[in-house]
């Protein structure tokens, strides 16, 4: 029968499930245990002689170097600039980055909602926005963004079949 890992493990011995030897994200490995990073620190790693010392922090968040803990960003923001929770460095599904600043795609006209459809960011003057560059995976054509072939995490503009690189677990076959 096999047996679970305890709360935190992501990898433990078949032997004695108690013992780990990697931990989630949240968690710190001492001595063969994963124990959790302080819950209200947004931790994603922490020190393992202090728990409250954060390394990195999940997405949404940032480290503060100054009290090494993690700030959550402003929202809506995916991620933020470090020190800053206000300036937005990429934004969630259905926003758009605007000058560091994330905003919905709704907010737009339809002709406009549908030229950012799968765009990063976008660069509005006072006649107009477009889209400077596309989430991965697309590419940016005079019509907005193009999808790549399946596999392909950037392609070129013009021939959207021709992949330059791809998504990890696929290669480039040169053929």
């Amino acid at each position: 029968m096999p047996a679970a890992c305890d709360p935190g493990c992501m990898n433990c011995s078949t032997v004695n499930p108690s013992f780990c030897s990697a931990c989630n994200p949240g968690y710190y490995l001492y001595s063969g245990m994963c124990m959790a990073c302080n819950v209200s620190s947004l931790c994603m790693t922490c020190q393992s002689s202090n728990n409250a010392v954060c390394l990195t922090c999940f997405p949404g968040s940032f480290l503060d170097s100054t009290s090494n803990t993690c700030m959550q960003c402003k929202s809506p923001c995916a991620s933020c600039q470090n020190g800053n929770a206000s300036v937005c460095t990429s934004c969630p599904v259905g926003y758009v980055l605007n000058s560091s600043t994330c905003v919905s795609v709704s907010s737009f006209s339809n002709s406009v909602q549908t030229s950012l459809q799968n765009c990063a960011n976008v660069v509005s003057s006072n006649s107009s926005t477009t889209c400077s560059f596309c989430l991965l995976g697309y590419t940016l054509t005079s019509g907005g963004c193009a999808p790549c072939i399946f596999g392909c995490l950037i392609c070129n503009p013009v021939q959207l079949i021709t992949c330059t690189e791809c998504i990890p677990g696929y290669y480039l076959n040169s053929q």
